[in-house]
C-alpha cells in the first residue's frame, strides 16, 4: 500500500512539475511580437461603411469625383482613429504579421502616407472633419514624420536594416515627403531634415531582395537627391540594384519578381514605383522606364473587367491597384489607353470590391473581398493592405495634370466585345467574354491535368498560431501560381452578394 502511495505521490509530483512548466512555458514562450495585441475596430462616422458602398455603387455613367473624395475622407478617419498618441505608429484592426507590432505600426503609417499627400498635391483641402472634429492632413503627417524618426522618441520607427520590413517601407515614407515637399518638407529646420534624411539614407546601403525590392534604394536615392540631400558614395549601391533589377525583364514590359516569376507585383509594386522615379526625375533612364509601362499595358488593359481581374499569386489584398498601370500610362505612354479606358477600370475594381467587403471600419480588409486569412502571406499586417489604395494615390496626384476623376468614361476590352490575347513571354492566353464580363488567364507552361488545391485557413491553423505565438497561414503558393486558369468567375474564395 505504502508503496502505491508513494508511486501516486511521485505521480502527482511530476504531473504537477509538467504543468508548472507548461504553464511558464505558455507565459513566456516566444513568437511574434505583440502577437496577442488587437485593435478593436472602430466604425467610422463622417463616411460610414454604408455610405462609402452606397458611394461606389456602379453606374453606366462612371464614379463621380465625390466617390473616390469620400473614400479618401474614410481612409483619413480610419487613419486617425487607429494612430497612435504621437503618430508616428498606426495599428488597424485584423490579424498581426509576423514582423511585429512595431513593424506593423510603421506599415500603417508608411502606406498612408502617400494617400495623404497625394490628396494635397491634387489641390484639395488640408482640414477636413472627421468624426466630428477638425483635422490637418498636414499636421497629421507632419507629427507623424517627426516623431517616427526621432531616435530618442517612443515612436522612433528603428533603424533600416538588411531585408527588414522599414526598408520596404522607406519607399512610401520617401515618396510622401516627396509629395509635401512644399508643405512639410520646406517648413521642417534643418535638425528636422538631418533626422528624416539619416533614416532614410540607410535604405542605399543595405540589402535589398530582388525584384520589386531593387526599387525601393533608387527610388529612395532620387527623393534625398530632389531635395538637395547628399546622398555621397551611397549612389554606387542604387546603381547596382538598378542594372539588376533590369536584368529581371522577361519581355513585353513583365519584369520576374525574384524567384515568384511575373505577376500582379508588376502593377501595385514596380509599375508604380517606376512611375514615381520617372516623375521625380525624369532623366532617371526614361527609355526603360517608359517603353516598359507602354509594352505592359497594351496587353495588361485586357485583364481589368467589371470584377476585379483574374486572381493569381500572392498578395491579393492589393487587388484594388490592379488599374494602376492603365494610370500611369496617361503619364508614361500617351495614347495608348485613353484617360476614361484607365478611369473606367478603376471605377470597375473599386465598384465590385468596395461592394463586396473590401473596405471596413476605416481599413482594407485582409484578403480578396471581406477578410480571408488563406489568401495572405504571414508578412501581411493590417495596415498592408492599404497598397490597395495606390490606384486612388496615383489618380488624386495626376487629376490636375489629366482630369482624370471627370474623363468621361469608356469601356473596358471586355465590355467592348469577345476577345482573345497572347502574351508570348508568359505565356498567358487571355480571353474574354462581353456577354458575362469575364476574363481568364490560361497559362499555357502549367500543366492541363493539375490543378493544385486551394487550403483554406481553419481550425488547426488557428491552434498553430496559438500555440506559436505567430502567424500560421495556409501555404498557397502552388494554388496561386500554379493552375492553369484563373478567371474572374472561378475565384479561390466566395464572394458574397454585394452589400447594400
Amino acid at each position: 500500500m505504502m508503496r502505491r502511495l508513494r508511486a501516486l505521490a511521485f505521480l502527482a509530483l511530476v504531473v504537477g512539475a509538467l504543468g508548472f512548466g507548461a504553464a511558464r512555458w505558455f507565459a513566456h514562450r516566444t513568437g511574434t511580437e505583440g502577437w496577442t495585441e488587437r485593435t478593436t475596430p472602430v466604425p467610422t462616422r463622417t463616411v460610414t461603411d454604408a455610405g462609402l458602398r452606397a458611394a461606389f455603387a456602379a453606374r453606366p455613367e462612371g464614379l463621380p469625383p465625390k466617390a473616390y473624395e469620400d473614400a479618401f475622407v474614410y481612409l483619413l478617419e480610419g487613419f486617425v482613429n487607429y494612430r497612435s498618441q504621437l503618430g508616428a505608429r498606426v495599428y488597424y484592426p485584423g490579424t498581426p504579421s509576423k514582423n511585429g507590432r512595431t513593424s506593423d505600426g510603421l506599415e500603417g503609417f508608411a502606406r498612408f502616407f502617400p494617400i495623404g499627400a497625394a490628396w494635397l498635391a491634387s489641390g484639395r483641402p488640408d482640414a477636413i472633419e472627421v468624426g466630428g472634429r477638425m483635422v490637418s492632413v498636414t499636421g497629421l503627417l507632419r507629427e507623424g514624420l517627426l516623431a517616427g524618426t526621432d531616435r530618442d522618441g517612443p515612436d522612433f520607427w528603428g533603424v533600416i536594416t538588411s531585408g527588414n520590413q522599414r526598408l520596404f517601407e522607406s519607399a512610401d515614407v520617401a515618396l510622401g515627403i516627396w509629395l509635401t515637399r512644399d508643405r512639410i518638407w520646406a517648413r521642417l529646420d534643418r535638425a528636422e531634415k538631418d533626422r528624416v534624411a539619416t533614416w532614410l539614407r540607410r535604405a542605399l546601403v543595405v540589402h535589398a531582395y530582388e525584384g520589386n525590392w531593387s526599387l525601393i534604394p533608387v527610388l529612395v536615392e532620387r527623393v534625398l537627391l530632389a531635395l538637395d540631400e547628399d546622398v555621397c558614395c551611397d549612389q554606387v549601391y542604387v546603381a547596382r540594384y538598378w542594372r539588376e533589377f533590369k536584368q529581371l525583364a522577361v519581355g513585353g514590359g513583365w519584369i520576374a519578381d525574384g524567384t515568384q516569376g511575373a505577376d500582379y507585383y508588376n502593377a501595385w509594386a514596380m509599375q508604380y514605383l517606376m512611375f514615381w522615379i520617372d516623375r521625380i526625375d525624369p532623366a532617371f533612364d526614361p527609355a526603360f522606364i517608359r517603353d516598359t509601362n507602354r509594352r505592359l499595358v497594351t496587353f495588361y488593359q485586357h485583364l481589368m473587367s467589371p470584377k476585379g481581374a483574374p486572381l493569381m499569386g500572392r498578395s491579393v489584398c492589393y487587388r484594388m491597384a490592379t488599374p494602376v498601370p492603365l494610370l500611369t500610362a496617361q503619364a508614361l505612354s500617351p495614347g495608348v489607353v485613353s484617360a476614361g479606358r484607365a478611369m473606367r477600370a478603376l471605377d470597375a475594381v473599386w465598384s465590385y470590391f468596395v461592394t463586396h467587403g473590401a473596405t471596413r471600419d476605416g481599413a482594407i480588409t485582409q484578403g480578396f473581398c471581406g477578410p480571408d486569412l488563406a489568401l495572405v502571406n504571414d508578412y501581411t499586417a493590417p495596415g498592408s493592405c492599404l497598397w490597395s489604395a495606390r490606384g486612388l494615390v496615383v489618380a488624386l496626384a495626376l487629376d490636375r495634370e489629366f482630369g482624370l476623376l471627370s474623363a468621361p468614361r469608356e469601356p473596358l476590352p471586355v465590355e467592348a466585345g469577345d476577345f482573345q490575347v497572347f502574351e508570348e513571354h508568359l505565356k498567358w492566353r487571355v480571353r474574354g467574354r462581353r456577354e458575362t464580363g469575364e476574363v481568364t488567364i490560361e497559362i499555357e507552361t502549367n500543366e492541363p491535368s493539375t490543378q493544385p488545391a486551394f487550403t483554406p485557413f481553419g481550425m488547426s491553423h488557428r491552434l498553430r498560431e496559438w500555440l506559436r505565438n505567430r502567424p500560421e497561414r495556409p501555404a498557397n503558393h502552388d494554388a496561386m501560381y500554379g493552375r492553369r486558369t484563373y478567371s474572374t468567375e472561378q475565384t479561390m474564395t466566395r464572394c458574397e452578394p454585394a452589400a447594400r
